[in-house]
């Protein structure tokens, strides 16, 4: 080899070195290798993932377990999971409303004939377990607080179909095609 040659693989090994020292170089890891998996929530050391079933993956054990339509999953498609602070996650589901799972039950959500709803596309709880959600293709959004429901839509300034809500402690926030929306909440 020409003396060019090694120093251009020594220059090309060298360059690589530096950013792969310098953490650049960096690569995923696939943890499941099978399909079904959609939307993520992060519980201390669990991941849960709802999709096309409900899979929960121990990141320091790496143990999983998948629940599926057997096991009391109320259907195949998922479109969207939360979790309230006592650990309860609520799943909304494309056809048959949201859900409540406490690690041991599924069931459905007791409010469900109020909130009139049987696809859930977007879901949120808040710091006071204040449950965000709204219809797949909706322009409304719904609050409930555990006893009063309330709707959100145009009339409140909310515009677009929605396509997602959270909730950062001092406001809510929603996303629609029209732009982000941010519900101010005010004390009386």
């Amino acid at each position: 080899m020409t003396r060019s040659r090694w120093t251009a693989i020594l220059l090309v090994f060298f360059l690589f070195a530096c950013v792969c020292g310098a953490g650049i170089c960096q690569t995923w890891k696939n943890y499941v290798k099978e399909d079904g998996y959609g939307k993520l929530l992060v519980e201390s050391d669990y991941l849960w993932s709802a999709g096309a079933l409900l899979y929960r993956f121990d990141v320091n054990t790496r143990a999983s377990r998948v629940y599926r339509r057997g096991e009391g999953l109320p259907e195949n498609n998922l479109s969207c999971i939360a979790i309230d602070s006592r650990g309860v996650k609520w799943l909304g589901t494309a056809s048959r409303g949201l859900w409540l799972f406490d690690g041991v039950a599924f069931e459905p959500f007791g409010a469900q004939q109020q909130l009139g709803k049987s696809s859930i596309g977007c879901l949120a709880i808040d710091a006071d377990d204040n449950v965000w959600t709204a219809a797949l293709g909706a322009k409304e959004l719904t609050f409930w607080d555990g006893q009063l429901m309330r709707f959100f839509g145009a009339e409140s300034g909310l515009e677009g179909t929605i396509r997602g809500v959270t909730d950062n402690g001092d406001a809510a926030w929603c996303c629609t095609q029209k732009g982000i929306f941010r519900l101010v909440r005010s004390d009386g």
